[in-house]
Formats: structure tokens, sequence, C-alpha cells
């Protein structure tokens, strides 16, 4: 009921006279007016400058939330961050998806099939690739590689299709881009934008040659992987390569494809 006493209100004041501009009606109006709005008694040039000050606050307002919702999905400022190891002049894009606890996949999704929405897919192929090697190449390394599914929670993380995702099934920065890049044979270097010393690395395919010698380039941004893409990537300086791939490879007479960077 309040709901609609607000709605025929707010109706009557941007009509306040419905033609009728005798002195009383217009009066009431105004008074009514203003002890709508909350404010003192005082002139109508008062009350009305204070409505285009909240309107303009109001619209202030949704103008940042429609920004937000222009820039989700879209190339953003590389100037913006600020933490980087890669010099902004290095970077051409950079890629916002969707931030539902799926960007990790999306951004994935977005380099191989142009789609952030097919990040379902993206998980199916991980999965797939753990499962297969989950008793040689990951065995007691990946989240407990050898345990039972139901209990991994690899496993689990990859299973889950939610959107939003919870906090505990979202993209690592250890065992699933490794998995990326043993899935879809391309290294996948991740980088933080962060001012403290952090975990920049690179992950290179255990198994195959990658596809690209340009890797994946991701970027966490506090809780949220951004998808980027170098200008020259010929001479460039790559993270240092993730810490368990040489122990992997010599373990199982593998070619070390780390060499190419």
């Amino acid at each position: 009921m309040k709901d609609k006493e607000n709605w025929v209100n707010m109706y009557v004041y941007k009509h306040a006279h419905f033609g009728n501009c005798t002195l009383n009606r217009e009066e009431s109006a105004h008074s009514s007016l203003k002890h709508s709005l909350g404010t003192s008694s005082g002139k109508l040039k008062t009350v009305t400058l204070k409505v285009k000050k909240w309107q303009k606050i109001s619209s202030a307002k949704e103008q940042k939330a429609i920004k937000n919702i222009i820039n989700l999905g879209s190339p953003c400022d590389s100037t913006l961050l600020t933490n980087l190891t890669i010099a902004p002049k290095h970077i051409s894009t950079i890629f916002s998806p969707e931030a539902d606890g799926n960007c990790g996949y999306r951004v994935i999704a977005m380099e191989v099939y142009q789609d952030q929405e097919e990040w379902s897919k993206v998980k199916d192929k991980m999965l797939e690739t753990f499962l297969k090697h989950q008793n040689n190449y990951y065995h007691g390394r990946m989240e407990h590689g050898n345990m039972p599914a139901s209990n991994n929670p690899l496993i689990r993380s990859l299973q889950d299709k939610h959107s939003p995702l919870p906090q505990q099934h979202w993209f690592g920065t250890i065992d699933h881009p490794q998995l990326v890049a043993n899935t879809f044979s391309r290294a996948v270097a991740v980088y933080w934008n962060s001012p403290i010393e952090t975990g920049d690395c690179l992950f290179v395919p255990f198994a195959t040659l990658p596809e690209k010698v340009e890797p994946i380039i991701i970027i966490l941004d506090v809780n949220h992987f951004l998808l980027a893409k170098c200008k020259n990537t010929r001479n460039f300086c790559w993270p240092k390569i993730n810490p368990f791939h040489k122990r992997i490879i010599q373990k199982h007479g593998l070619e070390d494809y780390s060499l190419m960077y």
C-alpha cells in the first residue's frame, strides 16, 4: 500500500497542478512536496534546487553503475594495473570477464574459444585431462591427486558449474594454470597485480609442444582474473617456470618444453 501511495505522490508532484493553477492548489502541492522530501519550510526555489541536487547525485551513481556494466566483459585500461611486473607499454589489450567466481575459467574460454560463455566447456576439458593423468603426472601433487574423486578438491572445483561460483571452487594460481597448459597445449603466464612480491609464474605443457610460442597471459587483480595480450613477445622476459615442472618431466622422462622460454 505504501508503494502505491509513493507512486501516486510522485506522479502528483511531477504534474503537481493537473492544469489547475489556482493559488490554493499551488500552495498545497508546494507544502506537500516539501513534507515528502523532508525539507524545511521555504521558497519553492529552495526545494527545487534540492531536488535537482539529489537528481544530480542519483544520476552520478547511475552513470557509475552503467560504466561498470559497460566495462563488464570488455577491454580495460592497462594503466590502471599499477603493480604489474609487465610495463603497460608492453600490453596491447586487457579483457575483463564477468565476475561470477568463474572469471579464471572465463578468461581461458575467451582465449581458446573467443567466447567467455564457454567457461563450462573449459572446465569439462580440464577435468578430462586431470582424470586421464591423475595417476601419473598429477599423482600426489595436484591437490592430493591420488584422492578419490568424491574428496578431491580439484575435481570438485571442476565439476561445479554454478554461477555465482563458491569461493572454494575458484580458479587457482598453481594447479589450474598447469591443467590449462596441459589441456590446451599452451603455456600459461600468471601475473599478480599486487604491491608486494608475488608468485608470477609460467606453466608449460608437460607432454606436448606448445601450439603457440606466446603463452596465455592471465592477471590476478585482487580476486579477479583478467586476460592480457602483449604487443610484442619477441625477446620478452617471461616469469619463472612452475617449480614442480622440472621434477615431473624428469620423473616421467618427458621432453622439457620450458627451454623455449
